[in-house]
C-alpha cells in the first residue's frame, strides 16, 4: 500500500493505479501470506502452542533445535518484517521529500505576486 501511495503522490503525470492493478496486488499479498503460513505445514519450520496455550504460532522455543527451524525464522524475519518496514520508510521518505520540495517551491515562488504572508500560509495549507 505504501508503494501505491508513493506512486500516486510523487507521480508528475498523475499516473494512478486502476482497479485491475489493485486487484492483482491484493491477490499477490494474499498468496504471499498463504505461502508463509503453509511453509511450517509443509515441513520448513514448525508450529507450536503459545505460552498460555490459547493459540498456536511459530515454535519460537525450538529456534535453536535445528537449522531447519532457525533458517525459517530468520527468513520470516527478513522477508516478512524487515523488508516491508524498509519499503514503508523509503516510501514515506520519498513522500516527505516531495512535500518538502513543494513547500519550498511555494514559499520561494514568484507566482503569487503582491500577496501577503498570511495568504501564502493559507495557500500552503
Amino acid at each position: 500500500m505504501q508503494l501505491k501511495k508513493k506512486k500516486v503522490f510523487c507521480s508528475l503525470s498523475g499516473n494512478k493505479f486502476d482497479k485491475k492493478k489493485i486487484s492483482i496486488l491484493i491477490v499477490f499479498i494474499w498468496l504471499y501470506a498463504m505461502l508463509w503460513a503453509l511453509l511450517p505445514v509443509m515441513g520448513w519450520g514448525k508450529y507450536g502452542p503459545e505460552p498460555f496455550g490459547l493459540s498456536c504460532s511459530f515454535d519460537w522455543a525450538a529456534y535453536s533445535d535445528s537449522l531447519n527451524r532457525s533458517t525459517f525464522l530468520l527468513c520470516m524475519f527478513v522477508l516478512c518484517t524487515a523488508l516491508p518496514c524498509i519499503a514503508i520508510v523509503l516510501c514515506y521518505s520519498g513522500i516527505a521529500w516531495k512535500l518538502h520540495k513543494a513547500y519550498k517551491a511555494i514559499e520561494n515562488s514568484q507566482n503569487l505576486p503582491k500577496s501577503s504572508k498570511m495568504e501564502r500560509k493559507f495557500t500552503l495549507m
